[in-house]
């Protein structure tokens, strides 16, 4: 945090900074007991809207792409983090809104990437190109300048809606509104403070008049899975 200061208010130079801050986020950083340390750290060093576009791509996938293995806690900060740090770079909205007239590639731009001097600048279309074919250019292993976070997509995000916790389709489906999001970020949720507020919360109505039940399963499961494995079985 030190160094942040000195680079942003004194002008000290730190190329790899950025790339350090990145390698950090990791699985397990983000299960660590220490990890919401390094949520505000990394919340206060993307606040800046001098940040580069590639930079801030990278970060916006790498977090989203942690989300998918990380305990459910951490999503109270990755999700209303990531459509903050959308807002504030708007070059990166294109992470959440590309379109099917990506996905063609024109024999002009073919032709072009046979010049080793243009290609470079047409690469880019290939690769979003190739999202539509399921293939992700994202490079989690590679370093912010060719990680190629920004042809990719924030697919992460369709997965994370189907969670089992509640609040996570709200929270994604808060990405399609263009008002501004200023909500403090929460870096404090654990298990027991989820289990708690579901626990205590009990029965009552919520501001339209309607019954608020406490969120249980209401039917036994038909199969479960064998022990060590992914493989589920009827019961």
């Amino acid at each position: 945090r030190g160094l942040f200061v000195l680079m942003i208010d004194h002008g000290l130079e730190q190329p790899g900074f950025f790339n350090q801050l990145y390698s950090l986020l990791t699985p397990d950083a983000f299960s660590s007991r220490h990890r919401y340390e390094l949520f505000k750290l990394v919340d206060l060093c993307m606040k800046s809207v001098r940040v580069p576009a590639y930079v801030a791509a990278a970060f916006l996938k790498r977090i989203s792409r942690i989300a998918l293995l990380s305990p459910a806690p951490t999503l109270y900060f990755s999700l209303p983090f990531i459509r903050q740090l959308l807002q504030r770079h708007p070059n990166c909205l294109q992470l959440i809104h590309r379109t099917s007239n990506q996905a063609f590639v024109s024999d002009e731009v073919m032709q072009e990437l046979a010049n080793p001097t243009a290609a470079e600048k047409k690469r880019g279309e290939v690769l979003v190109a190739k999202l539509f074919d399921g293939e992700d250019p994202f490079q989690m292993d590679k370093p912010l300048e060719t990680c190629d976070a920004i042809h990719s997509t924030l697919w992460e995000l369709t997965t994370i809606e189907r969670h089992y916790l509640p609040a996570c389709p709200l929270m994604v489906s808060a990405f399609q509104s263009p008002a501004e999001d200023k909500t403090p970020l929460r870096f404090d949720k654990t298990y027991s403070r989820l289990f708690s507020a579901e626990v205590t919360r009990g029965e009552g109505t919520d501001g339209r008049g309607k019954k608020r039940l406490i969120t249980i399963s209401y039917a036994a499961p038909s199969f479960k899975f064998l022990e060590d494995t992914d493989c589920p079985i009827r019961l």
